[in-house]
């Protein structure tokens, strides 16, 4: 997997320069904190589960291993 990691990079690199590769790694990282903060944010409102950043987390993690194992 890693070795598919770094040849999509080395392709970016190379279909968008170097600065535009490290903007869409950038961008895919901002997109990460924002869905774990829109998780946060959710659990919280609702009353369901922690509103902690470990229970978001944990929360996310049930939900992803329940998504896997059932396909």
């Amino acid at each position: 997997m890693l070795t598919q990691v770094k040849n999509v990079r080395f392709w970016m690199q190379a279909k968008l320069g170097q600065r535009g590769a490290e903007m869409v790694e950038y961008a895919i990282v901002l997109a990460c904190i924002a869905a774990v903060g829109l998780a946060f944010y959710s659990t919280s409102t609702n009353g369901e589960g922690s509103s902690t950043l470990s229970g978001v987390l944990s929360s996310l993690w049930s939900k992803i291993s329940s998504t896997a194992s059932s396909i």
